[in-house]
């Protein structure tokens, strides 16, 4: 079998991206893509702005997970205004554990500690072994210079979750 030419290996790479390659390959939408995490950030990040943009109302809570996904792209570029006003109109959208404590991991990242801890607590509040909430309000109390309390939540979250150091790592997040 010989090697295909270059010009034939980009007009199908071309076809492929454009999704003209027939009806057997079916796009997803917008907001499909926009919340699946397994999706590349280069294809999510666009996807979000066109499904917000299209004003999106399929099913209550998807105009908030748009708005979460949204956010967090906005601000891993820097965009913290855009970002701190998709994330509250989110958890005013949506008021589940999930959006308090993805606002509050935004504000644990960008130093806002007494907010991060209130929606962690928040979050908790609506469900209580919430690992990852647990441990985000350990990390801003120790962050805050409040050790032993920092400590209890770091310690309850490792129970409930083994692995959740290693997630906050990932952020480069960690006591």
């Amino acid at each position: 079998m010989g090697r295909m030419k270059p010009y034939r290996l980009i007009l199908l790479s071309s076809l492929v991206l454009a999704g003209s390659c027939g009806p057997a390959l079916s796009q997803p939408s917008d907001g499909a893509v926009c919340v699946d995490l397994q999706a590349a950030y280069a294809l999510r990040a666009p996807a979000c702005e066109r499904a917000l943009g299209a004003n999106l109302s399929a099913a209550p809570g998807d105009e908030a997970r748009l708005l979460i996904n949204r956010a967090w792209f906005r601000s891993i570029n820097h965009q913290d205004a855009a970002a701190h006003a998709d994330y509250d109109r989110a958890v005013g959208l949506d008021g589940s554990y999930i959006n308090y404590n993805e606002r509050g991991f935004y504000f644990l990242r960008i130093g806002q500690f007494d907010a991060a801890i209130a929606d962690y607590d928040h979050a908790i509040s609506l469900n209580p072994g919430t690992a990852y909430s647990l441990y985000g309000r350990g990390l801003a109390w120790i962050r805050k210079g409040e050790q032993t309390r920092g400590e209890a939540d770091l310690a309850q979250a490792r129970q409930n979750d083994p692995n959740v150091d290693q997630v906050f790592r990932r952020f480069g997040l960690h006591p």
